[in-house]
């Protein structure tokens, strides 16, 4: 996870929860995948959504998606032994503050790298398949196979500010003493 660069085609989902997120609704507009080893430039396409569901089930329990879950779609090139690869959102997600899923559709004809990301150990919230001959997409799953472990992420949330504007404020008698 996010994705099997030892494969042509690869689509994955994980499930991130409130808990772990532990931050007020606000607007994604990044989102960090720690990396462990290898090298590559890989072809993403990133969708997220809000989500009550707390476990992918297997075989074909993929959470359904649109292309209007669809934040960014571009070339992504690995940063390193020990870096996180960021991804700057191509427009903004409104995280409403209940579960995050997050889903990497990755395709790239050729050059076949052996890579790696750092995981923790979860139940079944992650789910992934990968081949080299089906290119598979949101709308082309097959049966995907539960992963008891989900990427290190980091989510960059902005959250509204409240301006407070007042004229003056009495605090009553001050005492010494």
């Amino acid at each position: 996870l996010p994705a099997y660069t030892y494969y042509g085609h690869n689509y994955s989902q994980q499930i991130y929860t409130q808990e772990e997120i532990d931050f007020v609704p606000g607007v994604v507009t990044k989102i960090a995948f720690k990396h462990k080893s290898g090298s590559a430039t890989r072809s993403f396409k990133v969708y997220l959504a809000n989500t009550t569901k707390n476990e992918l089930s297997g075989g074909y329990g993929w959470v359904s998606l649109t292309e209007e879950d669809l934040y960014f779609e571009g070339q992504v090139t690995y940063p390193g032994a020990d870096q996180w690869l960021v991804i700057n959102l191509t427009e903004p997600f409104q995280y409403e503050g209940n579960n995050i899923l997050v889903a990497v559709d990755d395709d790239m004809t050729s050059g076949y790298p052996n890579t790696q990301f750092y995981t923790y150990t979860t139940n079944s919230r992650s789910m992934s398949v990968y081949s080299d001959g089906t290119d598979y997409s949101i709308s082309n799953t097959d049966s995907g196979t539960v992963r008891g472990y989900n990427n290190q992420v980091i989510f960059t949330i902005e959250v509204p500010t409240i301006e407070v504007n007042y004229t003056s404020l009495d605090f009553g008698d001050v005492r010494t003493g």
